[in-house]
């Protein structure tokens, strides 16, 4: 008769953990690798931060504008918009997000850059366009360190 064998082999073991080996690597290089899961995640939170920064710095240009027709009308032009910016007072409360703001406004009023620091401590520079009817939010972008642009008069406002 024939003898009959209980158990596995040490083939069929030895196969069986090279298999789970590989699917490990295949699930660790999905999670931590450069397009996984965890760097998509970041990368998401980094997006989704600098829309809110410039959500942020359109909703407090938007109180600009209507600062300046309320008070102006729609005759006086772009300094009365570029002062409304300027205005500590009533532009320190319109960002509510940031531990620090600075407003630099060039010397004929058409250019103006926000460095913004954000209560977690990330910094943000937002360039704007004041025209003589808006002022437009035209890019905003993370920063390491700022740097005052020369030709710039600088505004703190919180």
């Amino acid at each position: 008769m024939f003898k009959q064998e209980k158990g596995i082999t040490l083939v069929a073991l030895v196969i069986t953990i090279i298999v789970l080996l590989i699917l490990a690597g295949v699930s660790i290089s999905l999670v931590m690798g450069d397009n996984g899961v965890l760097s998509q995640a970041n990368n998401a939170v980094n997006s989704t931060e600098l829309a809110s920064v410039k959500d942020e710095v359109s909703m407090a240009m938007t109180t600009v504008q209507t600062n300046y027709y309320a008070t102006y009308g729609n005759t006086t032009g772009r300094s009365s918009i570029v002062n409304e910016l300027k205005n500590s007072t009533k532009m320190s409360k319109e960002f509510p997000n940031a531990s620090k703001v600075d407003v630099f406004i060039n010397a004929a009023g058409d250019d103006a850059q926000i460095q913004y620091t954000h209560t977690n401590g990330n910094k943000y520079v937002v360039d704007l366009k004041p025209t003589t009817e808006s002022v437009t939010v035209e890019k905003v972008e993370a920063a390491t360190a700022f740097t005052n642009p020369s030709g710039f008069t600088k505004t703190t406002l919180k």
